[in-house]
């Protein structure tokens, strides 16, 4: 057995060795030597009546009364031991619980022992390393001596100034010079300016850029030359525009409004195709793109009455100015590419 019992006898708590045994140890010897007395006795033949003085034996403890029918008589001879301590399966999961407590603390102290162990085989290591590369190098070469340290150095002689940077004379534009510009533009721009001219004028005669485009936008505002790009916004085909030029001409020097629709119908083309090409031959003749409004008059008064009957008769909310109706006619074309800030001048 492993659990604890108590002693039928003294109460004491102990472990029995065998499921039977009942008394402890020393009861259980007190009463193997009372045995041993009782049989010696009652081989030499005497009986011993028993004596006043002897008492009798007392049981004790819970079963007292199954071996002492005296003990049910519901007297009580004594208090029971107190009640202290485990029993059975409770005192097994106690023993088991400090065994495992005692293992724990042991693992514990190893596992002290030996991270203590390798702490100093760390220190030990890294003062071996230290102390070779404070006397190597990383190239396992002794490392040479420290010179002795050096005395105070003298002053370095101040550097002299620097002389200042002559300052950059500013650009004057001259009538000459002005003139040279104009002049080399002209020879160049034939029959059409390109794209990169005033920058090829600006090399070629040393000048800033800046007043070159100034130059030359002055000279064209004045001379009203078409720009390359008015030039190219034509994309229909040459001969297209030679049928167009042909019906366009005799139409000048004050063409009605909307004549590239008329020309359109009459040469069956696009009417953005013939916008264009109008646009085109306008600036190849160095026309504006439009006449001013006080060029085309006044219109016959017939036209007027019937425009304003026209007028009367429509809603408000349809009626649309003819000066509108004339200008959303004639920017109706798609927007052309935009040329590069060189040209724009």
């Amino acid at each position: 057995m492993s659990g604890k019992v108590r002693c039928a006898r003294c109460g004491k708590t102990f472990k029995p060795g065998r499921s039977s045994q009942t008394l402890c140890d020393q009861c259980e010897k007190q009463e193997r030597a009372a045995r041993a007395a009782a049989r010696s006795s009652g081989a030499s033949g005497v009986v011993r009546a028993p004596t006043a003085s002897a008492a009798p034996v007392r049981i004790v403890g819970p079963a007292a009364n199954l071996l002492d029918p005296a003990a049910s008589s519901g007297v009580t001879t004594s208090a029971p031991p107190p009640d202290t301590g485990l029993y059975g399966s409770a005192a097994i999961r106690e023993e088991q619980r400090r065994q495992q407590q005692r293992r724990d603390e042991q693992r514990r102290a190893e596992e002290r022992a030996r991270d203590e162990q390798r702490a100093r085989e760390r220190t030990q290591r890294f003062a071996e390393q230290h102390a070779h590369d404070a006397r190597h190098d990383h190239h396992g070469q002794p490392r040479p001596a420290k010179p002795a340290p050096r005395g105070p150095q003298p002053a370095a002689a101040p550097r002299p100034p620097k002389p200042p940077r002559p300052a950059t004379p500013q650009f004057v534009m001259t009538d000459e010079l002005r003139a040279t510009i104009e002049a080399r533009y002209l020879e160049l721009a034939q029959p059409v300016e390109f794209d990169g001219i005033r920058t090829r004028i600006a090399a070629e005669l040393s000048v800033p850029k800046s007043h070159v485009k100034q130059a030359i936008a002055a000279l064209r505002a004045r001379m009203q030359l078409p720009s390359w790009w008015e030039l190219q916004s034509y994309s229909g085909a040459e001969t297209d525009l030679e049928r167009i030029r042909m019906a366009y001409l005799p139409h000048l020097p004050v063409p009605a409004v909307g004549i590239h629709k008329t020309l359109a119908e009459d040469l069956h083309l696009d009417p953005r195709t013939v916008y264009q090409g109008i646009r085109r031959i306008r600036a190849e003749m160095r026309l504006p793109q439009y006449n001013a409004p006080e060029a085309h008059g006044d219109p016959p008064r017939d036209a007027q009455a019937n425009a304003q009957a026209a007028a009367d008769a429509t809603p408000e909310s349809e009626a649309q100015p003819v000066e509108a109706t004339q200008a959303a006619s004639a920017e109706r074309p798609a927007e052309q590419e935009s040329p590069t800030d060189e040209a724009r001048m």
